[in-house]
């Protein structure tokens, strides 16, 4: 189970509610600019989930 998959609220040992934000990159059609767009979503943070063809999930609550 990763962060994503955990119930929604209280993160264990963390005190604080989970932000779950959730990205659709309308009309993305090339592999390349998706996978693109997935590296730079790594550098705002380490956790997240993509939902394809075209959708991630991604865990704020290390940048709140």
């Amino acid at each position: 189970m990763n962060a994503l998959t955990q119930p929604y609220g209280e993160r264990a040992g963390t005190g604080r509610a989970r932000c779950i934000l959730r990205v659709h990159f309308h009309e993305v059609r090339d592999p390349a600019l998706l996978d693109q767009l997935l590296t730079l979503i790594e550098d705002f943070t380490p956790v997240w989930q993509p939902l394809p063809p075209d959708t991630v999930d991604v865990d704020l609550i290390r940048q709140l």
